[in-house]
């Protein structure tokens, strides 16, 4: 199942790297203007995830601590707590991601809900966010819908990667 991947080097998909990190934060920077797009999953984090899969000799910690910065700004969160739930959830990925490669995407998909989902309940300790009760359901179920965005997602990161790796 792994020979779907091929191996690619950080140089060469570096700007793809980058443009998709920012491309994952604009995205969060539209749903904090409307409340329905509540159910947006972080990007960035999602991002940070697919990376540390997709790139092996890469740890990518850094990457998520500096992503998570940025979504501190962004949110104006005390500094450092968005990123210690990204260095968390990559520290995690990074101990079963030889395992997830190996998984068919839909499975990938639930593993990342999964992850989603620890990242929401961590996300309710540490900000504890005012929810109404019509966000209160949509907050829920960003796990859910980030496990069902994550195969197109890996679909179009993988052939963008390809595509450049091959040029």
């Amino acid at each position: 199942m792994s020979d779907k991947y091929q191996e690619i080097e950080l140089h060469q998909v570096r700007w793809l790297v980058i443009s998709s990190y920012l491309v994952g934060i604009i995205f969060n920077i539209f749903a904090l203007r409307e409340t329905l797009l509540i159910i947006l999953p972080p990007l960035g984090l999602m991002l940070v995830l697919f990376w540390s899969v997709q790139l092996l000799r890469n740890t990518h910690l850094i990457t998520a601590f500096l992503i998570g910065l940025l979504y501190d700004g962004l949110y104006q969160t005390l500094l450092g707590s968005h990123s210690i739930l990204f260095v968390l959830l990559t520290f995690f990925m990074l101990r079963m991601r030889l395992r997830f490669r190996s998984y068919r995407l839909w499975q990938q998909g639930v593993v990342i809900g999964f992850y989603m989902g620890a990242y929401q309940l961590l996300h309710h300790f540490f900000f504890s966010p005012t929810l109404t009760e019509q966000t209160a359901l949509l907050y829920w179920l960003m796990p859910f819908f980030s496990a069902v965005i994550w195969p197109g997602l890996v679909v179009l990161m993988r052939g963008l990667s390809n595509r450049i790796s091959t040029i």
